[in-house]
């Protein structure tokens, strides 16, 4: 049997979440969409009830469905617009709410939305993605869902596009609700929360999971050899010949590789059994990767390819990688341990 593990600490997962609602003085909105980053979204939704977090945002209706069949009765924000066939099962749930887009979202819930349904608008404020792209357009939003009685707006909100224009973004941002008030603004995401001091929640994921600094790593990557291969001077290792031994060398081959998230630009990472560190060498294959080893090396090694010392954050920024990347990459069976 392939010998991987990856445990993920669910007692740093809730101190993060702690730690955001510290460092911000705001409620939290958590972001759980893609199988909470990869992390698993069961485990990770019911250790983050225990931190009290009773507001979570997913992608769109069949992730927040995954959650209510997980017995979930807390509030969940769908990020993306609903298409009109998504209406008769989000009105069995109250706790889901959702998102309007733009002005062909509003027009829509205006005319199929026949129960009370809670409402959040977006602001485009520079990502060019979605929200309303107008003062116009947001003006014209809200007045269509007024329209509808059965129709509650909650919440407004905006993504940042980048932290050099945070300043920027979130001035535009204030000018679109100016002095209106509503149960719920957030703006703040990870790398914002103590740069865009403003609203009354924030909506964070990537610090929850740890990829960020300042934030405890809740994730640990070992592996076990499946063969240690001693080779002569002058042999060459994996695709493309892409290391040569340069005298007689003992080299592990672990069963992990870009399948499981362990990206070719990872070339150079340093893994470690027993705090010794060794290098990855040759080309990272789908599978397999290749470490060049000594003599105290054997199968029953457990190599840390991912841990508190060599951290997500720490990977990425050495391999000019985004912690999303590597965060939502990781694909292999999972533990939990509190």
């Amino acid at each position: 049997m392939e010998k991987i593990s990856m445990e993920v600490n669910l007692n740093n997962l809730v101190k993060n979440a702690l730690k955001v609602k510290e460092i911000s003085k705001r409620d939290l909105i958590a972001v759980v969409k893609s199988n909470a980053y990869g992390f698993g979204v069961e485990a990770v939704v019911k250790a983050l009830k225990k931190a009290q977090v009773n507001y979570f945002a997913v992608l769109n209706l069949l992730e927040a469905k995954a959650l209510i069949n997980l017995g979930i009765s807390e509030n969940i924000l769908l990020l993306n617009s609903i298409d009109q066939t998504d209406y008769s099962e989000i009105e069995k749930h109250k706790n889901i709410v959702l998102s309007v887009n733009s002005i062909s979202d509003a027009f829509l819930l205006k005319r199929i939305i026949k129960s009370n349904q809670r409402i959040h608008i977006q602001i485009d404020t520079g990502m060019m993605r979605l929200g309303a792209k107008s003062k116009e357009e947001f003006e014209l939003i809200k007045e269509t869902l007024l329209s509808n009685p059965n129709i509650e707006i909650e919440g407004v909100y905006t993504h940042f596009c980048s932290l050099e224009s945070v300043t920027k973004q979130l001035d535009l941002f204030k000018s679109y609700i100016k002095n209106q008030e509503y149960k719920m603004i957030h703006c703040a995401a990870s790398s914002t929360i103590d740069k865009a001091n403003f609203g009354n929640f924030v909506r964070v994921g990537l610090a929850l999971y740890g990829a960020m600094d300042g934030m405890d790593n809740i994730v640990c990557v070992k592996t076990k050899p499946l063969i240690i291969n001693t080779l002569e001077k002058g042999k060459t290792v994996g695709y493309l010949e892409a290391y040569e031994t340069s005298e007689k060398e003992k080299i592990a081959v672990l069963p992990i590789g870009y399948a499981n998230g362990f990206f070719q630009s990872f070339q150079n990472l340093e893994v470690s059994v027993l705090d010794k560190k060794y290098n990855i060498v040759g080309r990272i294959c789908m599978n397999h990767i290749f470490v060049k080893v000594d003599d105290s090396i054997t199968l029953d090694s457990e190599f840390v390819l991912i841990s508190d010392k060599n951290s997500i954050p720490k990977i990425a920024m050495k391999h000019n990688l985004s912690p999303y990347e590597i965060c939502t990459g990781l694909n292999m069976e999972k533990t939990y341990k509190w």
